[in-house]
C-alpha cells in the first residue's frame, strides 16, 4: 500500500513542476504581446510566414462592464492558416 501512497505524491509533485512551467510560458507570452502591442494595434492584420495571418483580438470591445473574480485578459491572438487546401 506504501507504494501507492508514494506514486500519489510522486504525481502531485509532477503537477506543481508541470504548473510552475506552464506559469512561466503564459508570463513570457504576456511579455512578448506587450511588446508586440507596442507596433501593432487590435484589430490590425499582419500576416506570417507560410500564408497565415495573426491579429490582436480585444476581448473587451463592446463591453462597457466586466465583472470577474480573477484575472482576465483583455487581449488575445488569433493566428488564421489561409493557405488554400
Amino acid at each position: 500500500m506504501a507504494k501507492k501512497a508514494v506514486d500519489v505524491g510522486a504525481k502531485f509533485l509532477a503537477r506543481e513542476r508541470m504548473l510552475a512551467k506552464a506559469r512561466a510560458g503564459y508570463h513570457a507570452a504576456d511579455e512578448l504581446l506587450a511588446e508586440i502591442m507596442e507596433t501593432v494595434r487590435p484589430g490590425q492584420t499582419v500576416v506570417l510566414p507560410h500564408g497565415k495571418t495573426a491579429v490582436i483580438i480585444d476581448l473587451f470591445d463592446g463591453k462597457n462592464k466586466v465583472f470577474k473574480n480573477v484575472a482576465v485578459p483583455r487581449y488575445d491572438v488569433k493566428i488564421s492558416d489561409n493557405t488554400p487546401q
